[in-house]
């Protein structure tokens, strides 16, 4: 028995994963296993990496059965991959029909209405890192952890609309026959050809929209009326609370500094913070002292400083006090 045969791999769960139907409770038991050794990683990758060749363009679908024959040799001592493998390679072979998936990482597709043009496609940036997608007019988005992107396989034919559950970074082509339109949460965010980002992730209070370069209107989807429209260097943050939108200026830098592994503190509370640390370390804030969540940072770290570096020169101005305590960080 060779080393590969001696290893479990769960390799249902990556599967599963794959194909968008992982809860919470398993997903994170998928998290604490890819993170137990280099080899779990490797493995999760390697399963990954067919996922994103099987979801290259029609002029990349040779490339595409390359990658996959690799895999495939690369897995074949294992018999529990042999008993999934046929499931896995029909969800590969109906990716086939998605746009040229490119990045930093590796990306999770999943899709339904195989045989419509309406069919969706989902790109999720994966465990703990960031993606980046050429969609097929030759957008770029580069997706932050945890979020989600997902467009139909009509897309620049007839439409560009994309529904974005997180935050994403967007270079669109310029097209003026066809807008290109974010769904997020409660706005819209409507443009020609531009560089801007957004921030919606379902537990945040706001939704912010970051304008680099061109122009977008924000559109309100409870009053179809109300809209805003978005000079370079102007973040607009609109509230799910009480629908109210604010504008201030901003670096045109802050709409893409995540994508650079940097972290931009401007005036943000030590709850926000929290947030974008947990999502950027996978490691959960908890504040002992509430008092401490509305206290005001500003920072800029790069993205060889660790969590410890971040939190170490934060907390030396005396404002709070942290500690590990069982992979929790605790603000007191």
């Amino acid at each position: 028995m060779n080393a590969i045969e001696k290893q479990k791999f769960p390799d249902d769960l990556i599967v599963a994963y794959l194909n968008g139907e992982l809860n919470e409770g398993a997903r994170t038991e998928l998290e604490q296993w890819i993170g137990e050794d280099k080899s779990h990683k490797q493995h999760f990758y390697e399963m990954t990496e067919v996922w994103l060749a099987a979801t290259a363009a029609t002029e990349n679908r040779e490339l595409g059965k390359l990658a996959y024959e690799r895999f495939k040799r690369r897995i074949e001592p294992s018999k529990a991959i042999k008993k999934i493998s046929y499931r896995f390679r029909k969800i590969a072979a109906a990716a086939m029909l998605g746009g040229l998936i490119l990045g930093v990482g590796y990306y999770l597709g999943s899709y339904t209405n195989k045989d419509s043009l309406n069919a969706i496609y989902t790109v999720e940036a994966p465990i703990g890192s960031q993606s980046r997608i050429a969609l097929p007019d030759g957008t770029t988005v580069w997706l932050n952890v945890g979020s989600k992107l997902s467009y139909t396989s009509g897309y620049a034919r007839n439409e560009r609309h994309v529904k974005l559950e997180g935050e994403g970074y967007f270079e669109v082509a310029h097209n003026e026959k066809l807008p290109f339109i974010v769904n997020a949460d409660e706005i819209e965010v409507k443009v020609l050809g531009t560089k801007f980002s957004v921030k919606a992730y379902e537990d945040d209070n706001d939704i912010e929209v970051i304008l680099a370069e061109g122009s977008v209107r924000l559109i309100d989807k409870k009053d179809l009326q109300d809209s805003f429209l978005l000079k370079p260097e102007q973040q607009a943050i609109y509230s799910k609370v009480d629908g109210k939108v604010a504008i201030r200026k901003v670096m045109a830098s802050q709409a893409n500094n995540w994508t650079k592994g940097i972290h931009f503190f401007d005036d943000l509370t030590l709850e926000q913070i929290a947030r974008q640390l947990e999502k950027s370390f996978n490691v959960p804030f908890v504040f002992k002292d509430n008092s401490k969540k509305k206290l005001t940072f500003y920072g800029d770290f790069r993205k060889e400083d660790s969590l410890d570096d971040i939190l170490m020169i934060m907390s030396s101005s005396g404002k709070f006090h942290y500690r590990k305590t069982h992979s929790v960080i605790e603000i007191y």
